[in-house]
């Protein structure tokens, strides 16, 4: 009788531990694919051009990630990323607004970062538009486009994990 009541439990706990490790697995040896860019702008002398980096995302892709960080001494920057129609979907502005008076050694910096992530990115060609004013600047842009099998149910951290 004793071994009638273990049975049915040991079967029991060991098609649960298949099943922990059979979906474990899944999530772990996934199918994916990744390409990554990364750019490096300056502006200089107090440089008032607007600048801008193009992603193609096509169809061969579910998720976008986009990073950009920037430096400044003087001026302002505006960064933004648009969509492929044109819409503004994150912006971050950054002023240098140091009064040195009359220190003529004085020197500022200012940071800042912005990070976007994407599911199911709308196909076509998204931008970072930068706009400095008058600005002196250092402005690093990084954009990852991947394909991953699970995008639409997994956390967007297991997405990045699973893509390292």
């Amino acid at each position: 009788m004793e071994n009638a009541i273990r049975t049915p439990r040991a079967f029991g706990l060991t098609i649960m531990l298949l099943a922990c490790v059979f979906f474990s697995g899944a999530l772990m040896a996934q199918d994916y694919s990744k390409v990554e860019k990364q750019g490096q702008l300056q502006f200089g002398e107090n440089k008032s051009e607007v600048a801008s980096f193009t992603i193609d995302v096509t169809k061969g892709f579910n998720y976008l990630k986009i990073f950009v960080e920037a430096e400044i001494q003087s001026g302002d920057l505006h960064c933004e990323i648009l969509d492929p129609k044109g819409k503004v979907i994150r912006e971050i502005n950054l002023e240098s607004t140091v009064n040195t008076g009359n220190h003529q050694n004085f020197n500022s910096q200012m940071k800042g970062e912005m990070q976007k992530s994407i599911r199911l990115p709308e196909k076509g060609k998204w931008e970072i538009r930068l706009t400095p004013t008058k600005a002196v600047a250092f402005v690093r842009v990084e954009h990852m486009l991947a394909f991953h099998p699970k995008v639409d149910v997994l956390e967007l951290e297991q997405i990045e994990a699973d893509l390292e």
